[in-house]
């Protein structure tokens, strides 16, 4: 029903990246279809994307399967699309990324009644003229309008089940119509996601926005449906059900003990180092301590008193750091992953400017409160 994705080693979506130029990478070596797959593999280009396309990043890079012949737009861009096996019409995604890190994507799902579009390039205010020619195959269908240009009355449910968290949103059209939805859902055993895009049912009545009573949504074969009767979410897959299960709905997902990161963590490898993280989350901002010991003791890269090394922002139970060195290196970026009581640190971006000891990858255990000193 879920799953993850090999393109994804780094999970966390780039919340606080800028708008860099891709000086290492020559785009022209991706401009050939047999060489075009490995663009999904280039990291600079991965979090370019995972930059601009956030929660939607998933729904996007599922869609290559099958590569479409690569090339250079006229102004210097290059442009990839793709799509799943015998589904050309149906699950497809495109983008256009520049040399100076500007990226424009597309995308379309299956029953998906609109088409999906988001850039990093706040001066374009039309779709790029590549994924609009792009897009010409999709007959009947149009992007998604602009969050200025929407129908008033867009609103966003939570549904929170013992398994499963998920947001649907429903969007409005200039005539009032406000039955699109999107499906965005996360299972809390392992943090695998699902974006879908499907309809709210309303009741009848006279009024002109209608009680919603239940979401539709599909997944190839797959229906997902999320009622406001019985609080319930049931997978159907084979006209068999596969799941059903009860849940709250709620306007707002309020912080808890699984998604919270605040407290200390620490981490040991065979002796050789330790790494140790003290950690306050308020909001989805968190700031904090990184200290990390190794060489058997010969490298000590930890704060000064009172000094916070640690800066980043959390969500969906994932985050993204900045991180300074006491050796000089500044701006560090790594990824912190809840798994319970363990946390996992993966690397990002080595520190600059300066010397800095990391780790690439390490676990770490949260301590409880009497551990703490």
């Amino acid at each position: 029903m879920f799953k993850k994705y090999a393109l994804l080693p780094l999970f966390s979506t780039l919340l606080f990246m800028p708008l860099a130029a891709l000086s290492s990478i020559d785009l022209t070596i991706y401009s050939q279809l047999q060489q075009v797959s490995a663009s999904l593999s280039d990291k600079e280009i991965q979090s370019q994307l995972q930059h601009t396309l956030g929660e939607d990043y998933n729904a996007f890079i599922e869609n290559f399967d099958v590569f479409g012949e690569p090339h250079q737009t006229p102004d210097g861009g290059l442009f990839v699309e793709g799509w799943l096996n015998d589904l050309y019409l149906e699950n497809a995604s495109a983008f256009v990324i520049y040399p100076n890190g500007k990226v424009y994507a597309g995308w379309v799902t299956p029953d998906a009644q609109i088409l999906h579009y988001k850039t990093n390039d706040d001066e374009l205010h039309n779709v790029h003229p590549a994924i609009n020619e792009w897009a010409a195959r999709f007959k009947g269908m149009s992007f998604t309008l602009a969050e200025d240009k929407r129908g008033k009355g867009s609103e966003v449910d939570y549904f929170t089940s013992d398994k499963f968290v998920i947001k649907i949103t429903t969007q409005c059209q200039p005539d009032g119509q406000c039955n699109d939805a999107t499906y965005y859902g996360k299972r809390k055993k392992d943090g695998a996601e699902l974006t879908l895009t499907g309809k709210a049912s309303r009741a009848r009545c006279d009024s002109a926005s209608c009680p919603i009573i239940i979401y539709e949504f599909k997944n190839g074969q797959v229906a997902y449906m999320l009622s406001k009767v019985d609080d319930s979410l049931t997978v159907i897959s084979n006209n068999k059900i596969i799941l059903n299960e009860k849940g709250i709905w709620s306007k707002e997902i309020k912080a808890n003990a699984e998604s919270n990161f605040t407290g200390r963590w620490e981490g040991e490898d065979v002796g050789q180092s330790t790494l140790n993280l003290s950690l306050n989350q308020t909001g989805n901002v968190l700031t904090g301590t990184y200290c990390y010991i190794t060489q058997a003791g010969n490298r000590i890269d930890c704060p000064g008193d009172e000094e916070n090394n640690i800066h980043g922002l959390v969500k969906n139970g994932k985050a993204e750091i900045k991180f300074d060195s006491s050796f000089g290196g500044k701006n560090g970026r790594a990824a912190l992953e809840l798994d319970g009581v363990k946390m996992k640190w993966h690397l990002i971006k080595v520190p600059v400017n300066g010397n800095y000891y990391a780790p690439d990858k390490y676990v770490l255990t949260r301590q409880s409160q009497a551990e703490k000193p």
